[in-house]
């Protein structure tokens, strides 16, 4: 039979199913799936530990022959096959099988006073009980790894090796494609691919030849990082089940091996004590996810001696970033495991080699020990590596200008990283010696002129720089101070050797540019100087670098900087080119943009200083503007006050009536339009107001037109046209535009209607006014077209008849025209609105036809809400009428947000309920449900909304549940239920906190038992664990029902669990705790122990005879409870109940001795194991053999019938594998067993004085004619 692999994999198939079940399933199937540990939840499940642990029946603690003999049969069908480490772990553990399966899967095994690892064991692959051919296949390799170990020189704890000399390269080749890729899956058995090849290189690398092999090297230098990278970092590693978790850690064991005999001899292997490394890191997933392991002394401590180095007690240290108290008992096994296999020895003759060592050798020697030094004796460390430090420090102080500039020069800081790590904990003496010669060492390369040294020293200290600002308090700790780090770059000048590099590579700058951001604070106005003066004589592209990084050093300046800074760039502005003039504008906006409210304010001065000078050309005043309002762009709400300010500037500009008009009013309207917040209503309607109602902008917007209109005119001496210039810059169509404009979005953003004065003053100066173009009355007839209703009914009406209705009708324009006829219609509008005698029914389709052909859809909803007629409302918004959809928007929008009155609100939604539009609909209930209308809280809205959205738009549905408050929630729950509107019926109930409701709809409706699971834990209310117990005793959920009614405190059911427990095939994990419960239950409690009892009688009654060994081992448990009604439960159980008489109080069921009786004829089985249990409990209790000896009489004929099935039966073979309890005949088999069984009957009948002698002879005899005569049967019965 072929075994299925063991392996560590990131496999995703059937995740969440296994997710799901993994906290509650304790079995698998005994199928010939994949064992595996992966990045999902499914090797959890699939631990052979836990199928191990979950087998076991907890037993009494016995020394009797009989329990040690059935104990080791059990030990043996779960995979521990050899019996003499059985016998040992069961005497250890006073035969308790839980505490022997602990001792047999732990790390070591104590086998009289030598300490067998139990690598040194074979391990089956096989889930559940072995077959008689796993079973042998498993003996000849136990037989095959005894042989190698005996003839081999590895140590005993080590499997055999292949005993070629050569590398195991088939396995490596299966390997590498198992490693790569997003489905990794790494073996971790030994007799698999991973196991082999780690066993095979450490023989090469025992022989000195392991890098001979091509495919060997590859495996060492490449694989294995790879391979225990995952193994040891990926997070995947909290989802393995035990048995991975212990087969990882037997890889790793064997990894030590191997690193330890490579160290042997040259070259120094870099990559395996990189992974040595990863192994040793305290901090990895691996280590973290069994910290709380403890370490065994007896493993290795008395190997070691004086040699022992791990140290599991906790320490504190450089890198304690928290109060480690947890022992990293198998990190300190594997480090003393690494030392006895003489790799410390090894690692540190590398030191001595003849070569000299390079900065990655030297780095890769010290490196593995940096993350475990809380764990090991730091005194042992210090003598061991001292003089190799100073080794390590002595190259580093030797090295020559060429090895700067080698691009392996990142080795050497990762050196110098490394011996400040080693030396804050064991030399903090020499600490400042290592940070003094880590920095001269960047001094000296930032210094030369060859660009690698400049990049590579950069880069270390950008790295420097991250680390000893990181929030991360281990980066922190680990990292030079960050005191010393500024005080060194001031003190050597730093940043001006590295703008003398090359700054026209992109990479080089983003290294500068950490480093100016982290002085920036410090800078002195000397540096800046030298800094601004350094763009001289560069190329465009080197100034664009450079203005980068003086807008990123400078976001971080304190004003007293910045002031200095804009010193300079004041001067250049005046100075340079239109090209370089561009780049300082851009520089300000940069530095505004990302500097403190102060200093922006003062790039924000320094840029309307600017705008504001004369002889500026149109592009160079438009991106000033540009870049002085992209820093209020940036959404900082401290920037709003400063807002403010500027827009009250540009009222001053626009007041002054001359210079600066056009560009004020622009701004002025980018400034308004712009939405620092993205929620315009809450920050511009405040500030419109301001300036509308305290600086009048509107009247001086107006007067501002006037103003304009008079200088061009008298400028052109009257020949104006659209290009005019107003101020050499603008047009005048530009400056009529940017009045208009701002006018139009004042009034619609700030919710204003233009007053009759102010629409007259304008009507008069764009279309009345004599000396106004043709192309300024265009605008104006346009703009108040647009602007129609941004006028009042009243002002709408007085100036049709002040100023529309006196136009020169005949030389009209086309826009004069429909000026006009709007105009027109809506004096006739409000004149028929007023009417008070109306005909509804025949001014209806007038009303639609005047509003639809000039698109007064707001004006028509404002009517169609205030009439409140519902024959109005039917034709506007049935389904002929094209122009439905805007006048909805219309009334959604606008119309209803100015209404309060609820009968008008009422007509509206009936109308629309009428007109059978869902969705409209539900908008138009969102304006006065989520709007936050004085009709939010309405509780008849907020239903109408949720159940609108369920019949038309389920996706609405859950946001309205969990927004909404004020819903008659139960009502909307059930709807949603019938709706198929299962989460959401979930979540109102959970909302409002009907949990039991709320699991009902998880368990019957959404069908998801560990998500019922989850809520019932999070409420944790009696009635919700009884809902949910009920469902998963229904899914034959037995052990988890149960833990359910426990946290219920829920009886009702327990006797239906007791029923399961009994009659269906479940674990034995689901019977102890079955068994735990009814003990509980059983205690002095009379009422519940007979029906109890009653149950199991039934069951056993009716039970297959292969089944019948389990049901006696539950019944045991409630027998053998110690109490005041021990006795009668005895009695209950093996006399039964005889009551006479009828109804429905009447009881009568028969015990287990007439059980007897009627099973010796036709089930000897059934007879059979029922006499063993009654032997049994008799030798495990003395009550219950006090009460076995007060009844001898109704159960001696029993084990007469015994003896003489054991004379006369002709199936005799004791030394077969035949057992009465598990063979497929019914007739009664000869068996040691039930040799013993009669025997331990004949021992207590021996000690039982019996009266009745004569009797159980009768008995006796009659049993012998049962076989001819059947009706002497009940006879007998009947007598017992």
């Amino acid at each position: 039979m072929k075994r299925n692999a063991h392996t560590a994999n990131s496999s995703l198939n059937e995740t969440n199913n296994n997710n799901n079940n993994s906290s509650k399933r304790c079995c698998i199937e005994k199928d010939n799936k994949n064992c595996v540990a992966s990045n999902s939840l499914t090797a959890s499940s699939s631990s052979t530990i836990d199928n191990i642990s979950c087998s076991l029946v907890s037993s009494s603690t016995s020394t009797d022959l009989l329990n040690m003999e059935e104990t080791m049969e059990t030990l043996i069908n779960m995979g521990f096959t050899d019996r003499e480490l059985n016998r040992k772990a069961l005497t250890k553990a006073g035969n308790d099988i839980a505490e022997a399966v602990t001792y047999l899967t732990g790390s070591t095994f104590f086998n009289d006073d030598a300490i067998i690892p139990n690598e040194s064991r074979s391990t089956s692959t096989f889930i559940g009980p072995l077959t008689k051919e796993e079973t042998e296949q498993q003996h000849n390799q136990q037989q095959i790894i005894a042989l190698d170990n005996n003839n081999s020189n590895v140590p005993s704890d080590d499997l055999s090796m292949n005993n070629s000399n050569s590398f195991t390269t088939s396995a490596f080749l299966d390997l590498e494609t198992k490693v790569y890729g997003d489905n990794w899956s790494i073996p971790y058995k030994r007799e698999e691919v991973l196991g082999r090849c780690l066993l095979s290189a450490t023989k090469l690398a025992l022989a000195g030849t392991a890098d001979q092999d091509e495919h060997c090297k590859k495996f060492m230098e490449v694989l294995i990082p790879d391979a225990f990278r995952k193994l040891q970092c990926s997070h995947h590693v909290n989802n393995w089940g035990v048995e991975v978790q212990l087969g990882v850690f037997d890889m790793v064991q064997l990894l030590i091996d191997l690193i330890a005999a490579r160290l042997s001899y040259s070259p120094v292997p870099i990559q395996l004590l990189e992974t040595l490394a990863i192994l040793f890191d305290h901090d990895s997933v691996f280590q973290r996810k069994h910290k709380s392991k403890s370490y065994d002394r007896a493993l290795y401590d008395k190997q070691l001696g004086e040699r022992i180095l791990a140290n599991s007690s906790s320490s504190s240290s450089t890198f304690s970033v928290y109060n480690r108290n947890e022992p990293y008992g198998w990190l300190c096994e594997i480090i003393n495991r690494f030392v006895l296999k003489d790799g410390l020895q090894n690692l540190k003759g590398q030191f001595k080699s003849e070569q000299s060592l390079t900065a990655s050798e030297y780095n890769a020697l010290l490196t593995p020990f940096v993350n475990c030094m809380d764990y090991i004796f730091v005194e042992k460390y210090r003598q061991l590596f001292s003089e190799h430090i100073e080794q390590a420090l002595d190259y580093v102080k030797n090295l020559k200008e060429e090895d700067f500039k080698a691009k392996s020069t990142n080795s050497i800081f990762e050196l110098l990283t490394t011996l400040r790590k080693i030396c804050s904990v064991v030399w903090t003496n020499r600490l400042e010696q290592v940070e003094e010669l880590h920095l001269n060492l960047l001094l000296k390369m930032v210094a030369l002129s060859n660009f690698n040294a400049k990049m590579n020293s950069l880069k270390e200290l950008a790295k420097i720089i991250e680390n000893c600002t990181s929030n991360i308090q281990s980066m922190a700790k680990a990292s030079i101070p960050r005191d010393i780090v500024s005080e060194w770059i001031i003190e050597h000048s730093i940043l001006s050797k590295a703008l003398e590099g090359n700054i026209d590579q992109n990479q080089y700058v983003e290294k500068v540019r950490t480093l100016m951001d982290f002085i920036a604070p410090r800078i002195l106005k000397e540096d800046i100087e030298t800094i601004w003066k350094m763009q001289h004589g560069r190329s465009l592209v080197a100034v664009d670098h450079l203005f980068t990084l003086i807008a990123s050093a400078a976001a971080k300046f304190n004003l007293e900087q910045l002031n200095h800074l804009i010193g300079f760039i004041h001067s250049s502005w005046k100075t340079e080119t239109i090209l370089i003039q561009e780049k300082l504008i851009e520089l300000l906006g940069a530095i505004g943009r990302e500097c403190q409210k102060d200093c922006a304010a003062r790039v924000l001065e320094v840029l309307w200083d600017m705008v504001h000078e004369d002889r500026l050309s149109r592009s160079m005043l438009d991106h000033l503007l540009h870049c002085h309002l992209r820093v209020f762009s940036e959404g900082r709400s401290p920037y709003d006050v400063l807002k403010r300010d500027y827009c009250l500037k540009c009222m001053t500009d626009l007041q002054r009536k001359q210079g600066w008009l056009v560009p004020a009013i622009k701004h002025l309207y980018d400034l308004l339009r712009h939405d620092s917040t993205n929620t315009f209503k809450r920050s511009e309607p405040d500030l419109i107001s301001l300036l509308v109602n305290k600086h009048d902008v509107i009247s001086a917007l107006i007067q501002s037109l006037s103003t304009c209109q008079l200088d061009v005119w008298n400028k052109t001496h009257g020949h104006v046209t659209i290009d005019t210039l107003v101020d050499g810059r603008f047009t005048y169509e530009e400056s009529l535009k940017s009045h208009l404009d701002l006018l139009s979005f004042l009034l619609k953003k700030g919710n204003l209607y233009l007053i009759l004065r102010r629409s007259e003053e304008l009507w008069d100066t764009l279309i009345a006014n004599e000396n106004a173009s043709s192309f300024e009355r265009e605008l104006g007839l346009k703009w108040f077209i647009t602007c129609v209703e941004d006028l009042n009914d009243d002002s709408q009406l007085a100036l049709f008849e002040k100023r529309v209705s006196i136009l020169d009708s005949i030389h009209l324009s086309p826009t004069g025209y429909a000026c006009f006829k709007l105009y027109l219609k809506c004096c006739y509008l409000k004149r028929w609105s007023q009417s008070k005698t109306l005909n509804y029914y025949s001014n209806a389709s007038t009303l639609s036809n005047v509003c639809n052909e000039n698109s007064f859809f707001k004006t028509e909803a404002r009517y169609l809400i205030r009439l409140k007629n519902p024959a109005l409302w039917k034709q506007a918004l049935s389904e002929d009428n094209q122009y439905r959809r805007p006048l909805i928007d219309q009334v959604i929008q606008t119309a209803l947000a100015e209404t309060q009155d609820p009968e008008e609100i009422s007509v509206t939604i009936k109308a629309f309920m009428t007109a059978d539009l869902p969705n409209n609909f539900i908008e138009l209930l969102e304006k006065f449900v989520i709007d936050n209308s004085v009709f939010s809280e309405h509780r008849n809205l907020q239903n109408l909304l949720i159940l609108t959205a369920i019949k038309a738009d389920r996706t609405r549905v859950m946001d309205y549940i969990n927004r909404l408050e004020n819903y008659d929630a139960p009502d909307i729950a059930n709807i949603a239920i019938s709706n198929q509107l299962f989460e959401e019926a979930f979540s109102i109930y959970k909302k409002f906190q009907v949990n039991t409701s709320a699991i009902q709809v998880l368990i019957d409706h959404i069908k998801n038992l560990d998500r019922a699971y989850e809520f019932a834990e999070r409420c944790n209310e009696p009635g919700v664990w009884s809902l949910l117990a009920n469902a998963q005793i229904r899914q034959g959920l037995v052990k988890e029902s149960i833990d359910s009614f426990i946290k219920a405190d829920d009886p009702t059911s327990y006797l239906e669990v007791v029923n399961v427990a009994t009659q269906d095939q479940i674990s034995s994990s689901q019977l102890i705790c079955t068994v735990q419960l009814m003990e509980i239950l059983a205690s002095n409690n009379q009422s519940f122990y007979e029906q109890l009892i009653r149950i199991v009688l039934q069951s056993i009654a009716q039970a297959h005879t292969n089944d019948l060994k389990s049901i006696f081992k539950f019944l045991s448990y409630i027998l053998l409870i110690e109490d005041s009604l021990q006795i009668k439960r005895l009695q209950l159980a093996f006399e039964g109940i005889n009551e006479s008489g009828s109804g429905d109080n009447c009881q009568h069921f028969t015990g287990l001795y007439s059980l007897i009786r009627t099973s010796i004829e036709s089930e000897q089985r059934r007879a059979y194991q029922t006499v063993k249990f009654l032997i049994n409990l008799s030798n495990r209790n003395s009550s219950c053999k006090d009460y076995f000896s007060s009844t001898a009489m109704q159960w001696e004929f029993a084990i007469n019938w015994l003896k003489q099935q054991m004379q006369t039966s002709w199936q005799w073979s004791p030394a077969q594998n035949v057992s009465n309890e598990d063979t497929d005949t019914r007739s009664f088999q000869r068996t040691r067993s039930a040799q013993f069984t009669l025997e331990q009957a004949q021992s207590l009948l021996q000690q039982t004085t019996t009266s009745n002698n004569d009797t159980s002879t009768n008995e006796l005899m009659e049993l012998n004619d049962t076989q001819s005569q059947s009706s002497s049967q009940s006879t007998l019965v009947g007598i017992d």
